[in-house]
């Protein structure tokens, strides 16, 4: 399975009194039009999804949203809370084991640092991120059989600047 890992877009600012709940913490519209930019760029990489999942937070739904308009062949687009921050990545990976096996294509639409964790324990084996993912950023991983620890490996990994240099 090709596991695309994208963390959400350019969001209001933490602890702002505008959003006194983190969770509806919104993307801003430099980050609403950057984020379409970049998917003009994954467009051009022919990237194709099977599913987009995405946290229920309002910035991760946003992206996900934008990516799943854009998108040429963007896929069935699911809110999942084993992706809120505070999800627990076990879990996620059992959802992607028992629901997505048959997928060829899954991308995963978060937070940091769970998002960092996630990829270096698929790669490593090892929960502590080994790479720090910028709001916007995503990262390509094949993963052979969706399971906790060592799985698989990064095929690329793109900043927000470089996906949108693509469109």
């Amino acid at each position: 399975m090709d596991l695309f890992v994208l963390r959400h877009g350019i969001a209001g600012t933490r602890g702002s009194p505008e959003y006194p709940n983190d969770d509806e913490r919104p993307l801003t519209p430099k980050g609403v039009r950057r984020m379409v930019d970049q998917v003009r760029g994954l467009n051009t990489l022919d990237v194709s999804l099977d599913v987009i999942l995405t946290s229920p937070l309002v910035r991760a739904a946003e992206t996900a949203k934008i990516v799943h308009q854009g998108l040429d062949n963007p896929g069935q687009l699911v809110t999942s809370d084993t992706l809120k921050p505070t999800g627990d990545p076990e879990r996620l990976i059992e959802k992607l084991a028992m629901n997505y096996t048959s997928s060829s294509s899954v991308m995963i639409v978060g937070h940091e640092p769970y998002l960092s964790g996630l990829v270096s324990l698929l790669v490593t084996g090892d929960p502590e991120p080994a790479i720090r993912l910028k709001k916007g950023a995503l990262c390509k991983l094949r993963i052979f059989a969706a399971r906790y620890g060592r799985c698989g490996w990064i095929e690329w990994a793109l900043t927000p600047k470089q996906m949108s240099k693509l469109a």
